[in-house]
Protein backbone atom coordinates (compact mmCIF):
# COMPACT_ATOMS: atom_id res chain seq x y z
CA UNK A 1 0.00 0.00 0.00
CA UNK A 2 1.11 3.51 -0.68
CA UNK A 3 1.65 6.17 1.97
CA UNK A 4 -1.34 8.07 0.63
CA UNK A 5 -3.66 5.06 1.09
CA UNK A 6 -2.36 4.46 4.63
CA UNK A 7 -2.88 8.13 5.48
CA UNK A 8 -6.44 8.08 4.14
CA UNK A 9 -7.30 4.86 6.02
CA UNK A 10 -5.76 6.19 9.24
CA UNK A 11 -7.76 9.42 8.91
CA UNK A 12 -10.98 7.46 8.29
CA UNK A 13 -10.36 5.25 11.35
CA UNK A 14 -9.70 8.32 13.52
CA UNK A 15 -12.84 10.08 12.23
CA UNK A 16 -14.97 6.96 12.77
CA UNK A 17 -13.60 6.52 16.29
CA UNK A 18 -14.18 10.18 17.15
CA UNK A 19 -17.72 10.07 15.73
CA UNK A 20 -18.55 6.91 17.70
CA UNK A 21 -17.13 8.40 20.91
CA UNK A 22 -19.12 11.63 20.40
CA UNK A 23 -22.32 9.72 19.66
CA UNK A 24 -21.98 7.47 22.71
CA UNK A 25 -21.06 10.33 25.03
CA UNK A 26 -24.06 12.44 23.99
CA UNK A 27 -26.41 9.47 24.37
CA UNK A 28 -25.07 8.83 27.87
CA UNK A 29 -25.77 12.45 28.88
CA UNK A 30 -29.47 12.17 28.08
CA UNK A 31 -30.81 11.99 31.59
CA UNK A 32 -34.10 11.68 33.36
CA UNK A 33 -37.12 13.51 32.05
CA UNK A 34 -40.19 14.69 33.88
CA UNK A 35 -43.61 15.42 32.42
CA UNK A 36 -46.80 16.54 34.12
CA UNK A 37 -50.38 16.33 32.90
CA UNK A 38 -53.56 17.46 34.64
CA UNK A 39 -57.22 16.90 33.86
CA UNK A 40 -59.41 19.78 32.72
CA UNK A 41 -60.52 20.72 36.24
CA UNK A 42 -56.92 21.31 37.41
CA UNK A 43 -54.15 23.73 36.41
CA UNK A 44 -50.59 22.67 35.59
CA UNK A 45 -49.33 26.04 36.86
CA UNK A 46 -50.33 25.03 40.39
CA UNK A 47 -48.15 21.89 40.40
CA UNK A 48 -44.82 21.91 42.25
CA UNK A 49 -42.46 18.94 42.49
CA UNK A 50 -39.35 18.86 44.65
CA UNK A 51 -36.74 16.12 44.67
CA UNK A 52 -34.55 14.85 47.51
CA UNK A 53 -34.51 12.38 50.39
CA UNK A 54 -37.21 12.30 53.05
CA UNK A 55 -36.64 10.37 56.28
CA UNK A 56 -39.31 7.90 57.27
CA UNK A 57 -38.29 8.53 60.91
CA UNK A 58 -39.63 12.07 61.02
CA UNK A 59 -42.81 11.20 62.93
CA UNK A 60 -45.07 13.42 60.82
CA UNK A 61 -45.00 15.42 57.60
CA UNK A 62 -44.93 18.77 59.43
CA UNK A 63 -41.24 19.47 58.68
CA UNK A 64 -41.65 18.29 55.10
CA UNK A 65 -44.30 20.90 54.35
CA UNK A 66 -42.30 23.58 56.18
CA UNK A 67 -38.93 23.09 54.48
CA UNK A 68 -39.61 20.83 51.49
CA UNK A 69 -36.90 18.78 49.82
CA UNK A 70 -33.51 19.69 48.36
CA UNK A 71 -34.20 20.52 44.73
CA UNK A 72 -37.11 22.08 42.85
CA UNK A 73 -37.61 20.17 39.59
CA UNK A 74 -41.07 21.35 38.46
CA UNK A 75 -42.89 24.63 39.01
CA UNK A 76 -45.63 24.75 36.40
CA UNK A 77 -42.95 23.47 34.00
CA UNK A 78 -39.62 21.62 34.40
CA UNK A 79 -37.13 24.03 36.00
CA UNK A 80 -34.04 21.96 36.87
CA UNK A 81 -32.44 18.76 35.69
CA UNK A 82 -33.41 15.62 37.55
CA UNK A 83 -30.51 13.38 38.47
CA UNK A 84 -31.55 10.29 40.40
CA UNK A 85 -29.23 8.14 42.48
CA UNK A 86 -29.05 4.47 43.35
CA UNK A 87 -31.23 4.14 46.44
CA UNK A 88 -34.13 6.29 47.59
CA UNK A 89 -35.38 9.05 45.30
CA UNK A 90 -38.21 11.02 46.89
CA UNK A 91 -40.58 13.49 45.27
CA UNK A 92 -42.55 15.99 47.34
CA UNK A 93 -45.54 16.95 45.20
CA UNK A 94 -47.88 19.85 45.95
CA UNK A 95 -50.91 21.23 44.21
CA UNK A 96 -51.87 24.88 44.78
CA UNK A 97 -49.90 24.88 48.07
CA UNK A 98 -52.97 23.20 49.60
CA UNK A 99 -52.59 19.50 48.75
CA UNK A 100 -49.49 17.31 48.91
CA UNK A 101 -48.08 13.83 48.78
CA UNK A 102 -44.69 12.16 48.70
CA UNK A 103 -43.59 9.47 46.27
CA UNK A 104 -40.50 7.29 46.57
CA UNK A 105 -38.80 5.60 43.63
CA UNK A 106 -36.22 3.10 44.81
CA UNK A 107 -33.42 2.32 42.36
CA UNK A 108 -31.18 -0.60 43.34
CA UNK A 109 -27.43 -0.29 42.84
CA UNK A 110 -26.12 -2.14 39.78
CA UNK A 111 -22.72 -2.70 41.50
CA UNK A 112 -20.82 -1.85 38.30
CA UNK A 113 -20.91 1.90 37.84
CA UNK A 114 -23.45 2.86 40.52
CA UNK A 115 -25.06 5.40 38.22
CA UNK A 116 -28.71 4.62 37.44
CA UNK A 117 -29.84 4.53 33.84
CA UNK A 118 -32.25 7.34 32.88
CA UNK A 119 -35.95 7.18 33.67
CA UNK A 120 -38.97 9.09 32.41
CA UNK A 121 -41.28 10.30 35.18
CA UNK A 122 -44.88 10.98 34.10
CA UNK A 123 -46.97 12.70 36.80
CA UNK A 124 -50.70 12.68 36.03
CA UNK A 125 -53.18 14.58 38.24
CA UNK A 126 -56.92 13.88 38.22
CA UNK A 127 -59.76 15.21 40.31
CA UNK A 128 -62.05 12.47 41.66
CA UNK A 129 -65.02 13.99 43.48
CA UNK A 130 -63.42 16.36 46.01
CA UNK A 131 -60.03 14.57 45.99
CA UNK A 132 -56.94 14.93 43.80
CA UNK A 133 -55.29 11.69 42.76
CA UNK A 134 -51.76 11.48 41.42
CA UNK A 135 -50.56 8.62 39.23
CA UNK A 136 -46.82 8.49 38.59
CA UNK A 137 -45.78 6.26 35.72
CA UNK A 138 -42.04 5.64 35.75
CA UNK A 139 -40.55 4.31 32.54
CA UNK A 140 -37.05 2.91 32.39
CA UNK A 141 -35.00 0.09 33.92
CA UNK A 142 -36.79 0.36 37.29
CA UNK A 143 -40.26 0.96 35.85
CA UNK A 144 -43.31 1.12 38.08
CA UNK A 145 -46.62 2.90 38.54
CA UNK A 146 -47.50 4.60 41.81
CA UNK A 147 -50.88 6.06 42.73
CA UNK A 148 -51.42 8.46 45.64
CA UNK A 149 -54.27 10.59 46.88
CA UNK A 150 -53.10 14.08 47.78
CA UNK A 151 -53.75 15.14 51.38
CA UNK A 152 -54.37 18.62 52.78
CA UNK A 153 -51.20 20.40 53.91
CA UNK A 154 -53.13 21.60 56.97
CA UNK A 155 -53.24 17.95 58.13
CA UNK A 156 -49.49 17.35 57.75
CA UNK A 157 -49.00 16.99 61.51
CA UNK A 158 -51.38 14.00 61.51
CA UNK A 159 -49.85 12.44 58.38
CA UNK A 160 -46.74 10.45 57.61
CA UNK A 161 -45.59 9.93 54.03
CA UNK A 162 -48.55 11.91 52.73
CA UNK A 163 -51.04 9.53 54.34
CA UNK A 164 -52.91 9.56 57.65
CA UNK A 165 -50.98 7.87 60.46
CA UNK A 166 -52.16 4.39 61.31
CA UNK A 167 -52.82 3.65 64.96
Amino acid sequence: MSKKTILILTTLVILASASTYWLLSTQQKIGNTISVTVDQSLSIEKVTIEYGLYSINSGSDQNLVKIGLDKLVFLGKPVNSLETIAGENDFYVTYDNVHYTIVRHFIPNDFYDGIPKPHKYNFNFKRQADKIVLTVEILGPEAKTIERQLEHISNANENIWGQPKKS
